[in-house]
């Protein structure tokens, strides 16, 4: 069995370490980096595939390609809808290619 010594010379066990206060406490801040990082480096990518507006002139998002942080960027098929739960801040990029002259708008916090 492994051992840490502690500053009393006191010999602990890993089942005790495993319980202790520090390493809660490390767990603790470890989640939360994790967490942190996670969020920098979530990432979506949804097509719009059909080509078609739906009756209020929305796009569908049709096809989901990509989505690194599916708990916090939140879709849908066929709906014009993505939905950030996290707030931050967020890099929206779009490219559209239509026979048409599209309107396009993106609704913030609405």
């Amino acid at each position: 069995q492994f051992q840490l010594p502690l500053k009393s010379s006191k010999l602990i066990g890993v089942d005790d370490l495993h319980n202790s206060e520090i390493v809660k406490k490390i767990r603790k801040d470890l989640d939360a980096v994790c967490e942190a990082i996670n969020v920098e480096l979530s990432l979506g990518r949804w097509i719009w595939k059909s080509g078609r507006v739906r009756q209020d002139r929305t796009i569908p998002w049709n096809i989901e390609c990509i989505n690194t942080a599916t708990d916090n960027l939140q879709w849908t098929k066929d709906t014009p809808e993505i939905v950030a739960i996290s707030p931050g801040l967020y890099e929206v990029s779009m490219g559209f290619f239509s026979d048409k002259d599209p309107n396009i708008q993106v609704l913030v916090n609405g």
